[in-house]
């Protein structure tokens, strides 16, 4: 559940540097969605603005990364220092940004790798390996809420 958790948020802070970083840059919000979305709508999803296809350019990647979250605290649970969590899930950023946005996009629409805007997406794969490295003080919180304090005890034994 922790994995999830932390999937989840790096996910979501990944989509946000998308949606941030193309404003900054004076573009449309939704360009590196509606990007995605040509993988399944065509040049329906074409457009600066957010549209029904955009939905599919941010649920894919959302999807996809939150259970690559979930492998990630799979792999390093046993690994509770900081700068070693946060170092490897940088390397599992990097790794899925040259997996899914230069060897697979490449062969899928090699079209659509031309567009894509590659550092405002090395970085939000930066941002979201650190995010990775937060899946340990969810799984605190979560052992914390399951172990009952002194107090919860002394009331059973009453």
């Amino acid at each position: 559940m922790a994995g999830f958790q932390a999937g989840c948020l790096a996910s979501l802070t990944m989509l946000s540097w998308w949606l941030l970083g193309a404003s900054l840059q004076r573009r449309s919000p939704w360009t590196v969605p509606n990007q995605l979305a040509t993988l399944f709508y065509g040049d329906q999803a074409y457009g600066s603005g957010f549209t029904y296809p955009t939905l599919a350019g941010l649920a894919l990647p959302y999807v996809v990364y939150t259970l690559f979250g979930v492998a990630f605290a799979l792999i390093a649970r046993d690994r509770r220092t900081a700068l070693p969590l946060v170092g490897a899930g940088l390397l599992t950023g990097l790794a899925l940004n040259w997996l899914f946005f230069t060897a697979a996009m490449k062969r899928i629409s090699p079209e659509l790798y031309i567009y894509l805007p590659n550092r405002l997406l090395m970085v939000s794969h930066l941002l979201y390996g650190v995010m990775l490295a937060t899946f340990p003080s969810f799984l605190q919180r979560l052992k914390d809420a399951e172990t009952p304090s002194r107090l919860e005890i002394g009331r059973m034994i009453e």
